[in-house]
């Protein structure tokens, strides 16, 4: 396969990819997705997927954000994905056991894409004013 592959995937598929965001979030919503019904605490998702707490909190906090992913009262989090969602998190979940390299880059390509519109953002300038029209 080539590098840009997942330009082919279909379009519920790079969205939840660009949802997610971070490796640790693919790996993260994989993880909880396989079991919906469980509530996993966060040192069981460190543990799980062998990453710092402190990744894992932020992932969580994105993909609850996101409406990736729903935090009870004590801490334990669920998948929250709506049903339209639910086989595009399967496809996501396959892909990444057997295309990561291209769900990677597609995590690449989407963070680049967001570095760009934050920096066009940031970069945005009013033209000087025009000395002719004081």
């Amino acid at each position: 396969m080539s590098q840009d592959d997942f330009l082919s995937w279909p379009d519920d598929v790079q969205a939840l990819i660009d949802d997610v965001e971070t490796v640790e979030g693919l790996d993260l919503m994989c993880l909880v997705a396989r079991d919906p019904a469980a509530a996993w605490r966060v040192e069981q998702l460190s543990d799980e997927l062998a990453v710092d707490r402190y990744l894992v909190e932020d992932s969580i906090r994105r993909l609850v954000a996101k409406g990736l992913l729903d935090r009870a009262a004590d801490g334990t989090v669920r998948p929250l994905l709506p049903p339209a969602r639910i086989g595009t998190m399967s496809e996501l979940t396959r892909l990444s056991e057997h295309d990561r390299a291209n769900v990677l880059g597609a995590i690449a390509h989407f963070s680049i894409g967001r570095i760009r519109t934050s920096a066009a953002r940031a970069f945005a300038r009013k033209p000087p004013p025009d000395p002719d029209e004081s």
